[in-house]
């Protein structure tokens, strides 16, 4: 699986790609759990460090506190 993330993640990297999606006008969004070390989701409140998730426009914790959502 790696392997193919790897390749998908080359053919983003050509000059066509590159120029296309520099033009448009769609983003990316990245969600992810915040996990504790032990494995368990996290159940402290949205890092101080992101700022704000009711305020910033690139950052929201979505429907919970431990899911932050980056977007672009």
């Amino acid at each position: 699986m790696y392997q193919k993330f790897q390749q998908r993640l080359k053919l983003l990297d050509a000059p066509d790609v590159e120029e296309a999606l520099a033009s448009s006008k769609i983003g990316l969004e990245k969600e992810s759990l915040r996990v504790l070390p032990e494995g368990g989701i996290s159940q402290t409140p949205h890092p101080a460090a992101l700022g704000s998730p009711l305020r910033n426009p690139q950052i929201t914790t979505d429907f919970s506190e431990a899911l932050v959502e980056l977007v672009t």
